[in-house]
């Protein structure tokens, strides 16, 4: 059906992606605003004092050693909790610059970065900047984001809905001429078989003869 198939182009390629993008942002700023507090701060840096100790002594819990690419995800994802808490303890500014860091790599893939150290100072660069300019204002932004995805919401019903209505439309204006042709075509189509099968006979007649005479010649 065609507007369906408008409608999943439309939340593929439009609403999804700024929906993952709003949702992200939401949950960045919600991480920053937790580990703003300051008994939140100092527990996920206790956190990261105790899984350095495991880590350095190799403890293992159930078979599974503290060194293992299990465990070292964690790690690594709780190491950079304590960086941005150390940074928002500074500045901030340092702590948004992280969360613009991340939405930038969101929207641009983090492996440009990787791969080139220029590509990655350009956007530190820019994301400082950015997050300087966006001080006080992210209420608004992520607002704004939620704001947008309603109206590319609506905007796909809509559209959906017109293009239902055009097909409608152009059925009911043209579907009595179109029943009509296809009846003449299945008229035309079956007397065109019945001029095959005719022809087929006679055909058929006239091998029957020629084997006939050849037979009398004989």
């Amino acid at each position: 059906r065609p507007e369906l198939e408008v409608w999943t182009i439309g939340i593929n390629t439009l609403l999804s992606p700024l929906g993952g993008f709003a949702m992200k942002t939401v949950m960045a700023r919600l991480v920053l605003w937790l580990v703003g507090w300051v008994w939140i701060g100092r527990l996920f840096i206790l956190l990261g004092f105790v899984g350095a100790g495991l880590y350095y002594m190799d403890v293992k819990i159930k078979d599974t050693s503290a060194r293992s690419e299990e465990a070292m995800s964690l790690f690594v994802n709780l190491l950079v909790i304590d960086v941005v808490i150390v940074l928002n303890w500074l500045s901030s500014l340092l702590s948004d610059t992280v969360c613009v860091f991340y939405l930038v790599s969101e929207i641009v893939s983090a492996q440009y970065f990787f791969e080139s150290w220029k590509i990655a100072a350009v956007a530190l660069l820019l994301s400082i900047f950015l997050a300087w300019l966006t001080q006080g204002w992210w209420f608004w932004i992520i607002g704004l984001e939620v704001a947008l995805a309603v109206v590319l919401l609506i905007a796909l019903t809509i559209s959906s809905g017109i293009v239902r209505l055009w097909i409608d439309s152009v059925f009911t204006q043209h579907g009595e001429k179109l029943k009509e042709w296809r009846m003449s075509m299945r008229e035309r189509r079956k007397e065109m078989e019945e001029e095959l099968a005719s022809l087929k006979k006679k055909n058929q007649q006239l091998q029957e003869e020629n084997e006939q005479l050849k037979k009398r010649k004989g």
